[in-house]
């Protein structure tokens, strides 16, 4: 099912290599650039020398780059680099009604102040609140499991025990991955990169926290939800 389709132009791009964490290197035509990486994640099987790109022209005053890297094509497929885009996916997710757990809701409000954190979304049902996280998981592993996180995530443990709190005083709460592999055919979290996040994510879904995972397709202009994959918690031996 489309989601919705990226309307700004794309300018078609070569990714050379990461300059740093949130720069990278690429070719346009002839002319070597940089561009954003709007995601902190280590990208290692995704950002491969010589793989096509697709780039936003960005005209803020102040920027380092006049581009942001959207989509790398390290294989057959486009897949998602940008996590500035999660909001406006997960938010159609919730409106289309394509998670079956999550029908009914609407959304009350985006990036929500907790505390020090942030969560992505407030959603209602009635009289029933809900707090919704999302994810981006851009890696495979075993060839056709999608696995969170890429690299340590600080942030991700913070968000999942915040979740595990509200659960646990009574308000519902669900992280949704987002997983933009099309090889992928179930969900897991990556126990070898940051085992402390896949234990706390393990412990939350044993206290009611919801765990998604929505197969998400970009085919260069149109954002596409597949499928709910499948999750897989436990440690993979």
């Amino acid at each position: 099912m489309i989601l919705f389709e990226v309307k700004q132009p794309l300018v078609d791009a070569v990714f050379r290599r990461r300059i740093s964490r949130f720069m990278a290197e690429v070719q346009v035509g002839d002319e070597i650039v940089t561009a954003h990486i709007g995601n902190s994640g280590r990208l290692s099987d995704v950002l491969i020398p010589g793989a096509p790109a697709l780039l936003k022209t960005v005209t803020r005053p102040g920027r380092k780059s006049r581009f942001d890297m959207i989509a790398v094509k390290p294989r057959g497929s486009w897949i998602l680099v940008d996590t500035h885009m999660h909001g406006d996916i997960a938010e159609k997710i919730v409106d289309y009604e394509l998670v079956p757990e999550l029908s009914g809701y609407e959304i009350l409000k985006r990036e929500v102040k907790v505390g020090s954190l942030k969560i992505d979304f407030l959603l209602k049902k009635e009289d029933t609140l809900c707090y919704m996280e999302v994810k981006g998981c851009t890696h495979l592993k075993s060839g056709n499991v999608g696995v969170f996180p890429d690299a340590p995530t600080i942030r991700g443990r913070r968000h999942v025990k915040y979740l595990l709190k509200a659960v646990k005083e009574g308000i519902v709460a669900t992280i949704t991955f987002l997983v933009f592999r099309e090889e992928a055919e179930s969900f897991s979290p990556n126990w070898d990169v940051d085992p402390e996040f896949s234990h706390l994510l393990k412990t939350a879904y044993e206290n009611g926290v919801l765990i998604v995972a929505c197969k998400i397709l970009f085919d260069g202009r149109r954002v596409c939800f597949e499928k709910t994959l499948p999750i897989n918690l436990d440690e993979q031996k």
